[in-house]
């Protein structure tokens, strides 16, 4: 982050970024085998994915984007430069209009999902004695959902006990996300994604869609299976 508001700053050319990894993945190679670097991925992409789990801090994105600073990711071990571009430019394929582009599967551990009995309305009233952000906040019914990390729980409790609400909780989860152009456009992940949950006889705690990522979320046990399934139909 402070490279690359120095890179701003100084009005650079661009602001590389050398570290232990060849770049940006297509999804965390450690999950993933057959993850693949991206080459070039844009400003907003770049945000989604470091939101979702990838291994970049966002707020250098958000410096980046502002200051419309190329950033270059790449090893400091590597003979011949390779790497990520992280910059405006949207690399877009000539027959692209619309059509669903996926460039990444992010993966990110570390939550326990609670269903609280109460409204959205009184949830929001309950925010005000929480200090700590908590993730994909919906309402099904009379039922709020969403997701904390884990080192928050104890906190958490305190305060659904202190206002005597009734929740229900599953530890051990993660979200697989999907991020690309299009999403928004088609039901196709979430329909082959469903089946194969189905298949295999796993649930899908909470799905949640918008323009630039799917993401599910899953029992952790589940995550790799799904993260693999995922990158192979969709990745391209």
């Amino acid at each position: 982050t402070t490279a690359v508001a120095l890179a701003a700053v100084l009005k650079a050319d661009r602001c590389e970024i050398l570290t232990d990894v060849d770049g940006l993945y297509s999804a965390d190679p450690r999950v993933v085998s057959e993850a693949k670097i991206l080459t070039s991925v844009d400003y907003d992409s770049a945000l989604e994915m470091a939101s979702l789990g990838a291994k970049m801090q966002a707020r250098s994105i958000e410096l980046a984007k502002k200051f419309d600073v190329d950033v270059e990711i790449a090893s400091s071990q590597a003979e011949k430069k390779s790497g990520t571009r992280v910059s405006s430019t949207k690399e877009v394929p000539n027959n692209f209009i619309e059509q669903l582009r996926i460039l990444s599967v992010a993966t990110k551990d570390g939550f326990n999902l609670f269903r609280v009995d109460t409204t959205l309305f009184s949830f929001f009233e309950l925010l005000s004695d929480v200090n700590y952000p908590l993730k994909l906040i919906s309402q099904i019914g009379d039922k709020v959902t969403f997701l904390i990390e884990r080192e928050k729980v104890v906190q958490l409790k305190e305060v659904l006990h202190t206002k005597q609400l009734k929740f229900a909780e599953i530890e051990n989860v993660s979200t697989v996300a999907l991020v690309g152009e299009g999403i928004n456009h088609s039901n196709q992940i979430i329909k082959e994604a469903s089946q194969f949950l189905k298949s295999e006889q796993e649930e899908c705690l909470l799905c949640v869609n918008n323009s630039a990522s799917n993401i599910f979320v899953v029992r952790t046990r589940f995550k790799k299976s799904l993260a693999n399934f995922l990158h192979g139909r969709f990745v391209k």
